[in-house]
Formats: structure tokens, sequence, C-alpha cells
């Protein structure tokens, strides 16, 4: 799934573009509200989720070398959120997914 993300410029529109998702957090308030969206999709796309989650994992960590520290801060929200947010979300969601996340959070630690 990461092979979507070529460059650094693939990986900041993959950011803007999973900002429009609305059952994907993007801050610690929405996530529960995030886990009921999720529930109500299609089957067809909560099967995609692994994928999703995957790429904006390797987007965050493409974005690590940002030297703007706001950017780097938002960026650490943004994976510690999704940290929460997979943890009791989805049967479909792939213990490789959860450990591409948890190396992302370590990567920003």
């Amino acid at each position: 799934a990461c092979g979507y993300l070529k460059n650094r410029l693939h990986a900041v529109v993959w950011l803007q573009a999973s900002n429009k998702l609305s059952f994907v957090p993007s801050e610690r308030a929405r996530i529960e509200v995030c886990k009921l969206e999720v529930r109500q999709l299609d089957d067809s796309v909560r099967e995609r989720m692994s994928d999703v989650l995957e790429i904006l994992a390797a987007a965050i960590s493409k974005q690590r070398a940002s030297t703007d520290s706001r950017v780097l801060s938002t960026l650490r929200e943004r994976v510690a959120c999704l940290k929460v947010f997979v943890l009791d979300l989805d049967p479909s969601i792939t213990p490789q997914v959860y450990e591409r996340i948890n190396t992302c959070v370590r990567e920003f630690s």
C-alpha cells in the first residue's frame, strides 16, 4: 500500500486528502466519533481501512524531516491519534498496520 508515496510531495498530497476523510481523526477529540463513522461505512470501504491507515502513517513519517516545529507538533498529534484510533477499531486492522503506526509514533518520540 505504501508504494503510493513516491516522494514527500505525494506525502503532502495524501495528508491533505486524508483531512477530508471524516472517519479518520486528526485530533483526539474526534477519535470516538470517527470510530462510530467507520462502523457505519460500507463493508467494501471498511475492508480498505488498513490500507488507508498504512498510507497515512507512511505519509506522516515522510514529513518528519520538516524543520517547522509547528508542523512536527501537528504530525506528532496526528500519529498519536491514529494509534489510539486503531486500538479497538476493527478486526480488519492488521497487526502490521498497528505496528507501522507504532513505528511512526516512535519516530516522533
